[in-house]
C-alpha cells in the first residue's frame, strides 16, 4: 500500500534527480559563457576601447539553452516516469519546482558575473554599457529590478520549454501550430517582464514598451504556464514505446 509519506519521497526524489541534472548540464554552459567571454573581452580590447558588457549577449544563451534542457525533459522523460510506476503528479510537481529553481539559479549566475564584469569594467575605466543605442549603464533601471525581469525571462523559458516538450510528445508535428501559445511564458516576460523604462531589456525598450505593473503581469503568465503544463500532463496519453 502507498501511504502518503511514500508519495512524497517519490516525487521529492524525481524533483532531486531532474534538478542535480539540470544544474549539472548547466553548469557546462555557464563555465562556458565565461570562457567565451573573457576571449571575447581580450581580443576586444586590443583593438577598441570597451564601452559594452559582453555578459549581457550571454542572456540568450541562458534562455535558450535550459530551454531546450527542460524540452528534452518531457519529451524522453515523462513515458519512462510513468512506465516506471511514478504518477503524473510527481512528473507534474518535479518539473515545475526544477523549471523555477534552474530559472532562479540562472539569475544568480547572470547577476553574479554582471557585477563582477561591472566591478572589472570600473577598475579598467571601461564603461559598462548597454548592448542597445541608447548607451546607458546597463544597470540604469536598478540592479533588482534586472535580477527580478532577468528571473522571470529566465524561468519563463524552462516552463515553455517544457510546455513546448510536452506539446510535441501529445501532438507530434502538429505541436507545430501551437508554438505560439506554448512560447507565451516567454513572449510574456518580452512583453511584460523588464517593468523599468530605463532598463536596458534583452530586445529593446522601443519595439514593446514598458509597464510599471508588467511583473506583475509577468508573474500571472508564469503561473497559466504552470497550470497549463499540469492540465496537458494528466491528459496525456502515454506510449511506453517512446521510453
Amino acid at each position: 500500500m502507498t501511504t502518503p509519506n511514500t508519495r512524497r519521497r517519490k516525487w521529492l526524489r524525481v524533483t532531486r534527480w531532474q534538478l542535480s541534472a539540470a544544474i549539472r548540464i548547466m553548469t557546462w554552459g555557464w563555465a562556458l559563457a565565461i570562457v567565451v567571454v573573457a576571449i571575447a573581452l581580450t581580443i576586444i580590447a586590443q583593438f577598441a576601447d570597451v564601452t559594452q558588457s559582453a555578459f549581457a549577449y550571454s542572456h540568450q544563451g541562458l534562455l535558450w539553452f535550459p530551454f531546450s534542457i527542460a524540452l528534452a525533459f518531457a519529451i524522453a522523460y515523462l513515458p519512462i516516469h510513468v512506465a516506471s510506476g511514478m504518477t503524473r503528479a510527481s512528473f507534474i510537481k518535479s518539473t515545475i519546482i526544477t523549471s523555477v529553481l534552474t530559472g532562479l539559479a540562472n539569475t544568480a549566475f547572470s547577476m553574479l558575473a554582471l557585477l563582477a564584469e561591472r566591478a572589472i569594467y570600473h577598475q579598467l575605466g571601461w564603461f559598462h554599457g548597454a548592448t542597445d543605442e541608447d548607451g546607458g549603464d546597463i544597470f540604469a533601471g536598478g540592479i533588482w529590478n534586472y535580477a527580478v525581469a532577468l528571473a522571470l525571462l529566465f524561468v519563463g523559458g524552462m516552463l515553455s520549454g517544457s510546455l513546448t516538450g510536452l506539446a510535441y510528445y501529445r501532438f507530434s508535428g502538429w505541436a507545430t501550430f501551437l508554438l505560439p501559445l506554448t512560447l507565451l511564458p516567454i513572449l510574456g516576460m518580452l512583453m511584460f517582464g523588464f517593468s523599468d523604462a530605463d532598463q536596458w531589456t534583452p530586445w529593446g525598450t522601443e519595439i514593446f514598451g514598458t509597464w510599471q505593473g508588467g511583473t506583475f503581469v509577468g508573474l500571472a503568465v508564469l503561473v497559466a504556464a504552470c497550470i497549463a503544463i499540469a492540465a496537458l500532463t494528466r491528459r496525456i496519453p502515454i506510449d511506453t514505446k517512446k521510453g
